[in-house]
């Protein structure tokens, strides 16, 4: 993947949530269908929280003060690891999973969620963009969640997509339910 087919990616997921949700107003996307359901709100700040997650990571990377754990040097599991995470953030969703606390939306009401999203979304380009050289290299890092969740920046590119995807569809669900 080139940075410009992740920049065109990145811009394509944000056009369809605006597609999507713009014309919905802002207490709809913040509806829950039911206590255990995310609103369509939650949903899109969950995918902000999931970018700003990586920002410090990005930070480091470009500083040279990035240290990953052992297990990034261990390519089976690395590769392993990818292919499970790739696998659970697939857009058709065939079973609910719960998220990481640093990934939990906030359970209060949320204001602009798209606007916010929109701004994550860019500098999350931004961020890939001066670190562009490491993603070419393969670079392992492990996630902001779990620092035993290791996978390359390549890869990670691909999860972010996939995952907003994912949540794409499950907001389009709670939207027939709340409209």
């Amino acid at each position: 993947m080139t940075f410009e087919e992740l920049n065109r990616n990145l811009k394509e997921n944000t056009s369809l949530f605006y597609k999507s949700f713009g014309l919905v107003d802002e207490a709809t996307q913040n509806k829950k269908p039911d206590i255990n359901i995310w609103s369509i709100a939650q949903n899109i700040e969950h995918l902000t929280a999931t970018n700003q997650s990586y920002y410090p990571i990005f930070e480091k990377l470009k500083n040279g003060d990035y240290s990953a754990p052992f297990i990034a040097r261990v390519g089976f599991i690395v590769t392993l690891i990818e292919k499970l995470i790739l696998g659970s953030v697939e857009p058709e969703r065939k079973q609910r999973i719960k998220t990481f606390q640093v990934w939990e939306p906030s359970a209060s009401y949320i204001k602009e969620p798209l606007e916010q999203f929109a701004q994550s979304q860019q500098l999350l380009a931004d961020y890939v963009h001066s670190n562009w050289s490491l993603f070419e290299k393969g670079t392992v890092i492990s996630s902001p969640a779990n620092k035993y969740v290791v996978y390359r920046l390549p890869v990670l590119l691909q999860i972010i997509t996939q995952h907003q995807l994912r949540h794409l569809n499950q907001a389009k669900e709670i939207l027939q339910l709340v409209k």
